[in-house]
């Protein structure tokens, strides 16, 4: 029985895709004993509170599945929200709050892993361009650097422009080439030449 919870309690699936009946006999039955125990609620009225609480669950965490919804708590009890964690208390109020602030926590770590990323996008664009200019070549694995630096707005080619090396790398293809991918190294190696040209270091325009 104790592996079948853990299966239940441990689905990725959004609890608005379980049925009704199913999704009250999950927080009835293993999700309340789950969060007893974490939060440690062994009286009555923590009991009450937390039988009152709980069908709060299917409105607000609707798209999240049990797993997170797990996270969320034991987020909460280890104090890695913006919450003191309260010991031995849980009710409908604070069920709310919980959830703010672990929406809140989820927001900045997404903007701490795109800060991230670009930083380490900006990293690769570099290295990329003092490779070309020790060989004069881009490999076409780096074709998403045009990409990116056109997102930027740091390329501006026009489609007219485009259209002509996609024309040339179309007739130069052999079987099984990808003609996006050649196009896009093409158009990237062109910028990098041009900019090296003139003296000029793509880390400047990042």
């Amino acid at each position: 029985m104790e592996s079948n919870k853990l299966t239940k309690l441990d689905n990725k699936i959004p609890i608005k895709s379980i049925p009704e009946q199913e999704l009250n006999r999950i927080i009835i039955m293993e999700f309340t004993e789950w969060i007893a125990d974490l939060l440690s609620l062994t009286d009555e009225i923590s009991a009450k509170r937390l039988e009152i609480a709980l069908p709060a669950i299917k409105e607000h965490c609707w798209s999240m599945g049990f797993d997170e919804i797990k996270k969320m708590f034991e987020m909460y009890v280890d104090n890695k929200l913006a919450l003191k964690p309260i010991p031995n208390y849980f009710d409908r109020i604070l069920l709310g709050k919980i959830l703010i602030a672990y929406k809140q926590q989820k927001k900045m770590n997404r903007i701490d892993e795109n800060k991230e990323k670009r930083i380490q996008d900006d990293l690769d664009t570099i290295t990329c361009f003092d490779s070309f200019v020790q060989d004069n070549k881009i490999h076409n694995f780096n074709y998403w650097i045009f990409t990116y630096l056109e997102s930027k707005g740091i390329i501006n080619y026009s489609k007219e422009e485009k259209n002509v090396v996609i024309e040339i790398s179309k007739q130069n293809a052999k079987p099984g080439d990808d003609i996006v991918m050649i196009s896009k190294t093409k158009l990237l190696e062109r910028y990098f030449s041009n900019l090296s040209t003139k003296g000029k270091h793509i880390k400047d325009f990042l």
